[in-house]
């Protein structure tokens, strides 16, 4: 007790417990201020308009009436549509072909061209669903005359034109925001590197006072000495996630009690991370200096700028016999303790197959 005693006290009289507390905080509140959603409404696009008849005018009304577009400009030609793209000051170009009224009155089929800057990629997914969705309009009030013609009613003609009718429901993230993402993202990135900067060099910090010796004869006095920066790491981390949830409109779905229980286990397990991979420096500098070795593929696999999904087979592993695994489902509220014990080992049979 003498080594968590010893442990508190410098971190009490450092600038650690405000830190773990305040930066992931900041994180929190500058982020959403930056970031405010990742939904982009009345996005600018320019629409090339060959035919210049009544009909494409009609169409050009109806892609601005869309809530995720905004035709900002309309041209009559143009040989470079990508001069448009320039400083992100149009999303994406439209063009309407010539005799598109004529083909519309003839029952032909027309190419109406969708040139978006895929750099972009989140910026234009509305703006091809939009395009979708009116494409699919516009071809049902052309054929459900057509088939009315042929003696069927128009229940019959919609389902022969639409038999399968796709719904679509967005689960956990419904309205692409950042709080549910990006933010969090980042504020679970400030305070691993705030966490990360200071536990780092606790084993260097006593080889330096020349303590480290003494500390080893009993194996428990380092596990102690990294309970303070579980406690505050977790507070910081906690308490900015409340905000994000309060104040944020972030997403949370879980037993608070028991969700703090994998946020401790991760905490922890970075301290030990830590000590691990600083233990032969001889100096704190030299300790802090291998953060790099921590953070970057603890940032990159993560999940954070990264898909898990392609990972390799051996990360699908780890992930799947790994005991913080069961954690996350352990912690769910709709299930009884049986049933989801259960879940998770159908789970683990499932993945454990299909590798």
């Amino acid at each position: 007790m003498k080594s968590l005693r010893d442990e508190w006290s410098y971190l009490v009289h450092s600038k650690y417990p405000i830190i773990a507390i305040i930066f992931p905080l900041i994180a929190v509140l500058g982020y959403s201020l930056l970031l405010p959603s990742s939904q982009i409404n009345d996005a600018n696009v320019v629409v090339v308009d060959q035919d210049n008849t009544a009909y494409s005018r009609e169409f050009i009304q109806k892609i601005d009436a869309s809530p995720y577009m905004n035709v900002a400009e309309i041209v009559s030609y143009t040989d470079n549509p990508e001069q448009y793209f320039y400083h992100e000051q149009y999303l994406a170009v439209i063009s309407l072909p010539h005799g598109l009224e004529d083909n519309h009155n003839r029952s032909l089929s027309s190419r109406v061209g969708l040139i978006l800057d895929n750099t972009n990629v989140q910026s234009i997914t509305s703006i091809r669903t939009a395009m979708q969705e009116i494409s699919v309009s516009e071809n049902m009030e052309l054929s459900v005359p057509a088939m009315l013609k042929t003696g069927m009613n128009a229940e019959q003609a919609q389902g022969a034109l639409n038999g399968i009718a796709l719904e679509v429901r967005s689960l956990f993230n419904p309205t692409n925001d950042y709080q549910n993402t990006t933010i969090l993202a980042f504020t679970c990135m400030f305070s691993f590197m705030i966490l990360n900067i200071n536990s780092l060099p606790l084993v260097a910090r006593l080889r330096v006072s020349k303590r480290l010796a003494a500390e080893l004869q009993n194996p428990f006095n380092i596990l102690l000495r990294m309970l303070p920066y579980t406690l505050f790491s977790t507070a910081g981390l906690i308490f900015s996630l409340g905000m994000l949830k309060v104040f944020g409109g972030g997403r949370f779905e879980a037993n608070p009690i028991f969700f703090i229980i994998p946020v401790v286990l991760y905490v922890f397990g970075t301290v030990c991370i830590n000590v691990l991979v600083a233990w032969g420096a001889a100096h704190p500098g030299i300790a802090i200096g291998r953060m790099v070795m921590i953070l970057m593929p603890a940032f990159v696999l993560s999940g954070a700028v990264l898909s898990r999904f392609p990972n390799s087979v051996l990360c699908y592993y780890m992930l799947a016999y790994s005991p913080c695994w069961l954690l996350p489902e352990l912690c769910g509220k709709n299930r009884s303790w049986p049933s989801k014990l259960r879940v998770l080992l159908l789970k683990r049979e499932c993945l454990s197959t299909s590798l």
